[in-house]
């Protein structure tokens, strides 16, 4: 009877471990599930795919904390997002400034070809230390990429004729003849002539003449070189 007893008291304790295992199991299992599926979308979360949530079917702390990890995704989605339209607002608007810069420097500096290899320079304004650096830079530049035989600077729009604008002429005719192009200038009054003559040889190889029609007939591949004129 007592062996009985004794054999019913082991079964049923061993039973009871046996139940206690298999429920630690499931707890444990109900635990860490959640939390590798965790680190798989975190890890995918983390190498770009902005897309991986967590599958949240529970209401106890571990859905709390699917929760909780789906609601900072979805905010650091919302501001990679933002960021994202930011920079392409930003490099949309650099674009069109850097056109807009472009289309200033264009009327800046007008350089306009008019016939094969002849390119007319028409000055508007005035002509300061600064713009005068620009002008040359550019105009030397865009010369000589389109491989110019000559370069019409016209006077007519300019405002004034001051040392600058003198010294401006003066070296870009002979940065010109450097670059084997040929200097012309047309539209000037009788104070920019007074003013051009006082130069002496720093004009020779440059041509002056009064309008730019003379300066356009000049240089048609028909009329030969000539030398410089009043």
């Amino acid at each position: 009877m007592r062996r009985s007893r004794l054999t019913i008291a082991i079964l049923v304790t061993l039973a009871t471990i046996v139940v206690v295992i298999g429920l630690s199991l499931l707890v444990a299992r109900a635990i860490t599930t959640p939390i590798r599926q965790a680190t798989t979308v975190a890890r995918l979360f983390t190498s770009g795919d902005l897309t991986q949530r967590m599958l949240v079917t529970r209401t106890d702390e571990v859905g709390l904390l699917g929760d909780s990890f789906n609601a900072l995704a979805d905010t650091l989605t919302q501001r990679i997002t933002a960021y994202e339209r930011s920079q392409a607002t930003l490099a949309a608007s650099n674009q069109s400034l850097q056109t807009a810069l472009t289309q200033v420097d264009d009327l800046e500096v007008p350089l306009i070809q008019v016939l094969a290899g002849v390119f007319v320079l028409p000055l508007v304004g005035q002509v300061d230390v600064g713009r005068a650096k620009r002008l040359e830079a550019r105009v030397l530049q865009r010369a000589a990429s389109a491989r110019a035989r000559a370069v019409v600077i016209d006077l007519t729009g300019i405002n004034g004729f001051g040392d600058d604008t003198l010294v401006t002429v003066v070296r870009l005719g002979q940065a010109l003849r450097l670059l084997g192009i040929r200097p012309v200038v047309c539209g000037i009054g009788a104070r920019q002539a007074q003013a051009l003559a006082g130069q002496g040889e720093a004009l020779d190889g440059m041509v002056v003449v009064r309008e730019l029609a003379a300066a356009l007939q000049l240089l048609l591949p028909a009329n030969p070189p000539a030398g410089r004129r009043a």
